[in-house]
């Protein structure tokens, strides 16, 4: 069998105010590394990006706080969407050096064309998520 892979990222990972990744991975249908290591799937296309934007100088009330922004995606080979999903997180500390936040974590359907080991694929209902953290 013959197959490749790649991955792309591009960063930016300093700055006051907004940091940012996004990535591309693509694992060809044929790609095998099995005797070197495990690998959990191949035949899957990627993307995921987040966005953070923050502010680090304190004042009144907040030493700081930050919004966070996920997104994922990703594909097989034949087209079909195997998963998806987005978070947004709200995280502060306080004055007191206490903190807490909030979020939303988003799965949407996916597909597993795996499900039934050999067989047509099926679905797996999506979910969605949200808590807070209380002041510690």
């Amino acid at each position: 069998m013959r197959g490749q892979s790649f991955m792309v990222s591009m960063s930016k990972i300093g700055g006051e105010r907004v940091r940012f990744s996004s990535n591309v991975s693509i694992k060809s249908p044929g790609f095998d590394i099995n005797d070197l290591g495990f690998m959990r799937r191949a035949d899957e296309r990627s993307v995921s990006n987040w966005l953070q934007i923050r502010h680090d100088r304190p004042w009144k009330y907040l030493r700081s706080f930050r919004i966070n922004l996920n997104q994922w995606a990703g594909w097989n080979y034949g087209g079909d969407m195997l998963f998806k999903g987005g978070q947004r997180q709200c995280p502060r500390s306080l004055t007191n050096n206490w903190s807490t936040g909030i979020g939303v974590n988003f799965n949407g359907r996916t597909y597993d064309d795996r499900l039934s080991r050999g067989g047509p694929g099926g679905y797996v209902e999506g979910s969605t998520e949200s808590g807070s953290t209380s002041p510690r």
